[in-house]
């Protein structure tokens, strides 16, 4: 089963509750939605972070084998 929206989680609760709940339901998928934004920011910054550590450590291993072996090697 794959995961609803925040969008078609509300509209399929909508059409099973009374009309005093709709703003309810309203905020509550305004809250899902805030954490799908917030995870999906988490997702980029752990692989962004991953990369440019990746190209640090590549850099320091180039750096250290031109200073140990020189340029022509």
């Amino acid at each position: 089963m794959t995961q609803q929206t925040p969008v078609e989680w509300l509209i399929s609760r909508i059409n099973r509750t009374s009309y005093d709940k709709v703003n309810e339901l309203i905020e509550q998928a305004k809250e899902m939605e805030k954490k799908q934004i917030n995870n999906a920011f988490d997702f980029y910054e752990k692989i962004n972070s991953n990369l440019i550590a990746r190209d640090y450590n590549h850099n320091l291993t180039e750096q250290f084998y031109k200073e140990t072996y020189g340029e022509n090697h």
